[in-house]
Formats: structure tokens, C-alpha cells, sequence
């Protein structure tokens, strides 16, 4: 088990990134309609008008008149939602300078069919490392199927065991064939946990309800986001038990990505949400950690 703890994104951090703040316009003060959307660039929020009038106050500022609705669509891969996606038309690169990091993981991707991660030791320095992928995850179990499904992207990356650098810069290219998109980009620490047994598992958790007609008992279903928690148990050198318990004193309310396994037949494990565990002897040389993920939407 790994965790990749995040270095959060600042605006000074994003040095470069080729798709505009939002669709939607920037808030100026005027007149807006009812459901009327704007963004705004300091906050990177979108925000909806909940009824027609006079705004002379930012959205940020007057919950009354304005819903806070969604992260712009430049900032969507840098907030915490894994629901919320930055989008391209066929190619999606953006530069950062997040500092010092050891790991950066891709998820939530759509429509990529390529991915490069170029790493330097200071902007525009020396190149220190150069990650590619296809991002081909097809596992045909059939000729039928070989020839015949179509193309089956892989949505998660992790990119570890960059050598880190204090000014370090990384610039993060997803290409495709129409609309491509990155859901979370999280840069930071990756750190070693111990040994994931193998009776980890991932819940699916759907937020969809039955709305009921309580005059007329129609059944209406709404659909609602999924989430997936993570439940396992970890095993670790007994020598270790201080340090894993330090860090996961460290991340308590801070949502990380949690990487039991980097086989790929176990990356449906991966998740991004709030951990919980308990650090326990399990004999005179090992410490046992169970663990449980709450995972985002």
C-alpha cells in the first residue's frame, strides 16, 4: 500500500495550461437573468443566478443571489472533486511547478490515447525523467472481441519514483481524438505504507434514490454520483509502525489517493478520499494496519 500525499495547487503553480478559464462569462456587475451562469477567475468557480436582478456584489460574496455551482473548467483537475473534469478538444497540457514531489497520478481520464510526462530540474532546465503511455487497457477475452469492441482507455496513471527536485517542473500532455479530459491531477509525496493482503476490496457506493409520488405512487429514479471506498489490511515491518502511524496522523481530513497495488490487474483498488486506520502488533516483527477509504465524488 502506497498513499500519494497531494501538494495542493496553487494559481502561482500553474505556469501553463492551454484551455481557457471557462465557457462561461466572467462576472461583471450588471443585470443578470434567472439561471443566468458566470465564473469567476479568482476563485475558479462557476456560479448560477438563482433569480433575475441587479448584481453589484461577486457571487463569492452573495450566496443569496448566486449558487456556487462547479469548479471553471481550467481548475476543475486541481480541486478536490473526482466528478469534475478539465476538458480539451484533442490535446490537454498544462505546466506546474508544484515544488518538491516524488509521484504524480492522473485520474478520471476520458478519451485519451496518449500521455506524456516531462520532468526538469528547474523550468526549462534539464529533462530528469520522460513518461509515456498509450493508455491501452483492451483485455479481449475472445477473437470476437479483439476485432471487434472498440478501444478501451485506461483512466488512472500513476507516475512514481520522480527524482525530486526544489523547483522542479512538470509539464503533463494528454492527447485524443476529440474531447479529452482529466478528472484529478495530484502531485506530491508518494509514501510506502506496507504490504496490501489480499482480501482488500472496493464498495461501490451509488448516490442515486427513488423519488416516490406520494399522491400518485410513481416510482422516480434520480440518478446520483458514485463513489468507491476502500477497505484493507496492510502488513508492515514493526520498525515501521511509528512512522506509518505519524503519517496517517498527518492526512487525517485530507483526501489522498491510495495505491494498495501498482500491478495493473489491481488498479480497480486505487482510490482518492479520506483514510481512517489503526496501527496494531501482530507478532514481535510485524504491525498490522487496517484501513478504510472513504472515497469522493
Amino acid at each position: 500500500m502506497e498513499i500519494l500525499v497531494p501538494i495542493t495547487i496553487t494559481d502561482a503553480m500553474v505556469t501553463s495550461i492551454n484551455v481557457s478559464e471557462d465557457p462561461t462569462a466572467a462576472w461583471v456587475a450588471g443585470t443578470y437573468a434567472a439561471d443566468a451562469l458566470c465564473h469567476r477567475p479568482g476563485t475558479h468557480r462557476v456560479y448560477r443566478r438563482y433569480t433575475a436582478g441587479s448584481s453589484t456584489t461577486p457571487p463569492e460574496s452573495d450566496a443569496a443571489n448566486w449558487q456556487d455551482l462547479r469548479p471553471t473548467n481550467r481548475w476543475a483537475m486541481f480541486d478536490k472533486e473526482v466528478a469534475t473534469t478539465t476538458t480539451a478538444t484533442n490535446v490537454l497540457s498544462w505546466v506546474i511547478k508544484p515544488g518538491n514531489a516524488n509521484a504524480v497520478a492522473l485520474v478520471g481520464i476520458t478519451g485519451g490515447e496518449g500521455l506524456t510526462v516531462i520532468t526538469r530540474d528547474a523550468p526549462g532546465g534539464n529533462v530528469i525523467s520522460t513518461y509515456t503511455d498509450t493508455l491501452e487497457e483492451s483485455a479481449p477475452s475472445d477473437w470476437w472481441e479483439y476485432w471487434f469492441m472498440p478501444f478501451k482507455p485506461r483512466t488512472a496513471v500513476l507516475v512514481a519514483d520522480i527524482e525530486p527536485y526544489l523547483d522542479m517542473e512538470i509539464t503533463i500532455t494528454l492527447t485524443g481524438s476529440g474531447t479529452v479530459g482529466c478528472a484529478m491531477c495530484v502531485v506530491g509525496d508518494l509514501r510506502w505504507l506496507g504490504d496490501t493482503q489480499f482480501d482488500a476490496e472496493c464498495q461501490l457506493v451509488d448516490y442515486s434514490y427513488v423519488d416516490i409520488d406520494k399522491t400518485t405512487g410513481k416510482n422516480t429514479i434520480q440518478k446520483g454520483k458514485v463513489a468507491q471506498d476502500l477497505s484493507a489490511e496492510v502488513l508492515l515491518d514493526a520498525s515501521e509502525a511509528n512512522r506509518v502511524k505519524d503519517t496517517m496522523v498527518e492526512v487525517q481530513g485530507q483526501p489522498c489517493l491510495y495505491v494498495p497495488s501498482r500491478y495493473p490487474q489491481y488498479r480497480y483498488l486505487w482510490t482518492y478520499g479520506l483514510g481512517a486506520g489503526k496501527v496494531k502488533p501482530k507478532n514481535a516483527k510485524e504491525a498490522s494496519l487496517p484501513i478504510t477509504v472513504q472515497g469522493l465524488i
